[in-house]
């Protein structure tokens, strides 16, 4: 439902030309879909480790999901891999996120 939500809403933004939206492109869309898949599977495996961990868990594998989205963008989608500034920032958060689980 979330993701209707969001395409349809994104096509009514781009219709009244608040946003621009480029027309679907196949190949694209087949080269992104690695991408989404990994970023389903976390969602789908956080959803899990609810039912079996507590909250402090979920937080910290919610904060790694942004590490393998970066690596399958480079890899599938031939992305520019992330920038040292960005890694050290995702480092940051996990981090942080496990240090709040250690307290």
């Amino acid at each position: 439902f979330q993701f209707l939500f969001a395409a349809f809403f994104t096509l009514v933004l781009g219709l009244l030309g608040a946003v621009a939206l480029d027309p679907p492109d196949r190949d694209k869309l087949i080269a992104f879909f690695p991408a989404a898949a990994m970023f389903f599977v976390t969602i789908t495996a956080g959803n899990m480790v609810t039912k079996l961990a507590n909250v402090e868990t979920f937080i910290v594998m919610r904060s790694v999901v942004p590490i393998p989205c970066a690596l399958l963008e480079a890899v599938a989608l031939k992305e520019p891999w992330p920038r040292p500034i960005s890694w050290i920032g995702l480092t940051a958060i996990v981090v942080g996120a496990a240090g709040f689980a250690l307290q």
